[in-house]
Order: structure tokens, then sequence, then C-alpha cells
């Protein structure tokens, strides 16, 4: 064990001992040689997080097997630790009308991986990609999967290569269309509709900033409802949230009247099942455009490197977050203007690396059974618990943490320099 993992094992034990009013919440960590402006992967506790003490101590250890190379930034790298105090209200171009500002149609899609899903009616639109219903396996191989499975390996399946045992493999099928933006929401979308720019990789950001077009980041998931909110009122929808507060103090529900988010016509969060089925795009592999190949962010992953920036390649020369340690000829990292990668084949850039995303879906350690007789359908997460989903990964992630499948957790109050959204609708 390292040292820093022991020591972060001994806190816990004492804040668990002591009970959780009794420590700062406490926060994630696995490696001292990377530093997260924000947070990690919640496999492994670690120092108190100073950007969000306010609500319970994390005594649990999370269900997956591995652990990420992201940690809060305790001065290794940058000397800086997570500032929510202020957020840049007059920085990025007011010039920008892009709520759903256009991506170029000349990418290359990619979608090379075993097929579960026809793909044949997916619409790629100009901003949004509109998915019709479908089925899908949801989840990763374990070693020993059903016979009807129809990944690699079919029930001599493999286990996927960085692996987390809540990936519990099941069939599940969603019953409506939805429509979600091909990219995440940048920097100039958001200051656009809500005025301000907390982005660490803003104008007013101490990490450098990556420009307008770069994905808006260092918002928690009441933020992201909120700006889901705000794009409903200037589309004439329904807004799906009810909200009080403002800017980084914001926090939000979903409407009463709704049972369940898939209901409302306005934007909103992706589910997580939506999310992974846009994800994989029709794909049965642990990328959308072929297998993983490595777990770690050095050697680099050459599917990985193809469709996504994560901790192997996020080299950047406007940024001020030094990544020596990463992989070989590295300096400073960070996030990158959005689209510059290879999308996937229904459209939809950086679903893998560039930022977190938050999803709609309360964290559930096991997934519910689905089978192809008996499908799971239409599911929203669990009915409560202390953390939210996040999926894809990020411009620091290891390569096991861009797979499909991967799950992550965080408080919903959480922010990072390192967690964006992107926003999804259903459609009648």
């Amino acid at each position: 064990m390292k040292k820093k993992e022991a020591w972060t094992t001994a806190l816990l034990g004492l804040c668990m001992a002591m009970g959780a009013g009794s420590c700062s919440r406490v926060s994630d960590s696995t490696d001292p040689t990377r530093t997260d402006p924000g947070a990690t992967d919640t496999d492994t506790q670690g120092p108190t997080d100073t950007a969000d003490t306010g609500t319970p101590t994390d005594t649990g250890t999370g269900t997956g097997t591995g652990t990420e190379s992201e940690s809060v930034d305790t001065g290794t790298d940058t000397g800086s630790t997570v500032d929510t105090s202020t957020a840049d209200t007059a920085s990025a171009s007011d010039t920008s009308t892009a709520d759903t500002a256009s991506v170029s149609d000349t990418m290359t899609a990619t979608g090379t991986g075993t097929s579960d899903t026809d793909t044949s009616t997916v619409d790629i639109g100009a901003d949004w990609t509109t998915i019709p219903g479908g089925s899908f396996w949801m989840g990763t191989p374990n070693g020993s999967c059903p016979a009807d499975y129809a990944g690699p390996g079919g029930a001599a399946c493999a286990s996927e290569l960085g692996r987390d045992t809540d990936e519990k493999l099941h069939y599940v099928t969603l019953t409506y269309a939805f429509e979600m933006m091909r990219t995440e929401v940048t920097q100039a979308q958001f200051h656009a509709l809500l005025g301000y720019n907390p982005s660490k990789f803003g104008p007013s950001g101490e990490y450098g900033h990556c420009g307008d077009d770069c994905p808006v980041e260092q918002v928690n998931w009441h933020e992201a409802l909120a700006y889901a909110n705000a794009l409903s009122a200037k589309e004439g929808l329904d807004a799906c949230f009810t909200c009080t507060g403002a800017l980084t103090t914001v926090t939000c529900s979903l409407k009463g009247s709704y049972s369940k988010p898939q209901d409302c016509a306005g934007y909103r969060l992706p589910t997580e099942s939506e999310w992974e089925f846009a994800a994989r795009a029709g794909t049965l592999t642990a990328f959308d455009n072929g297998g993983i190949t490595t777990v770690g962010s050095t050697p680099l992953d050459s599917n990985l490197d193809e469709i996504a920036w994560y901790g192997g390649n996020s080299a950047s020369a406007t940024s001020t977050y030094k990544c020596s340690s990463w992989y070989p000829g590295a300096t400073t990292c960070g996030t990158q203007a959005v689209a510059g990668k290879t999308a996937n084949a229904w459209g939809l850039y950086d679903m893998r690396g560039e930022v977190w995303e938050w999803i709609w879906d309360w964290y559930q350690a096991v997934y519910p059974d689905g089978t192809t007789a008996t499908p799971l359908s239409d599911p929203v997460g669990g009915a409560s618990s202390e953390w939210r989903l996040v999926r894809g990964g990020s411009w620091m992630s290891d390569a096991k943490y861009a797979r499909a499948g991967k799950r992550d957790k965080r408080y919903p109050d959480w922010r990072g320099a390192n967690y964006g959204f992107r926003l999804v609708r259903s459609l009648p």
C-alpha cells in the first residue's frame, strides 16, 4: 500500500469511529503524483475536501476494484485548492449566440466495436443527435456472460480490462426517443445563458484560459440543472426543475409534477442508461472504436487517443496545470476545445475524457437485473443516495476511467476543473 493510501485509510477509520459529524467530508485521493483541481474517484478516501464541507462525511469505499489516478489538489503540482468563492461574471464572450453552438459535420464517425443495436435510424443534426428508443447490454463482461450476450466472446466472454465490480452486465430497454447534445456545454454557452463562467480554465481561471469553445467545468450537479432550465426557457419549453438560489449557490430538484425526469419535455441531464446507450453507439467494446489496451495513462492507448482527451494525451500549451509525471513529454495539461477528437457513430464528441459528465441518477452499487427476455425498462437509478453519478472520465483520467461501462459518483455539490455536463431532452 502506498504511504498516502495508508494515511487516507487511517484518516477514514478515525472519522468513522468518531461519527460522521466529527470530520469534514472526506474526499478522494489515490495517487500523490497527480493532483485533481476538484475531486477524484471514490474507491479510496483521502484528504479533506476544502471545497465543500457542509455535507456528510463520505464513509463509503465504493464498489470498484480500481482507483483513479486523480486526487484533490494538495499543492503537489500547483499549490492550489479548489476555489468556489468567486465566479467570473464578465469573461466569456457575449458575442456568442451558442446555446446550441454548431459543431463541424465533417467528422469521421467511428463504431467498429461489436454491435447489438440498430443504429440506422439515428439522426445526427448540427448540434444535437436524435436517438430512437432501443435495447442494449449495459455494464461490462466479467468473464461469465449470459448465453445470448452479443459482445466479444459471447457467453465465453473475457472480463473487460480495468473492470470494476459495480458494472454488472444487464439488458436495458429505452422505450422513448431522446436528443443529446453532440458536445459538452462550452464556456461560451454557459456564460451566455447564466451570465458567469466558473471554469478553472476560463478567462479568470487559475490554470490559464483554454478558450470559449472549451467545456465549462468547475460546475456542480445543481448548476447543470439550472443551465438546463435556462435553455428550456429560451427554447419555450417547460422547465423540468425547481431551483432556489443563484449562481454557484443554486439548488435544484425535479418538479413535483414529474415522477421521473424523462416525463419532462424540457432539457435535463441524461440518465445513466441514456448516457451509456449513447456512448456505446451500438457497440459492446470498452471504447466505441474498439477495446482497451492499457489501464493507465502510459503507454498511450491508440483507440482512446483517437476519440478522447485523457491523462495520456491532454498536453496543453495554454494550461499552467503541471503534469510532467503523467506520460513522457508532458509538461502542462488541461481541457481542450470540444469536438477536437473523432465522434462516435452517432455523431457525439468527447463522450470519453475531456470532463466527467454529470448524470441525473443517484448512485446504486448494484444494478437491477435485466435479461433479453425481461429487460430493465427506462431505469432512473437508485431512489436515494449520497452521490450522483458521473461518467466518461476526464483530461486527467487513466484509460480505464474512459470505458463506456465505468461508473463513478460524487456529491451533488461537488465541483472541480474536470467536471462538466451535456444535456438531453425526451422526444414525443
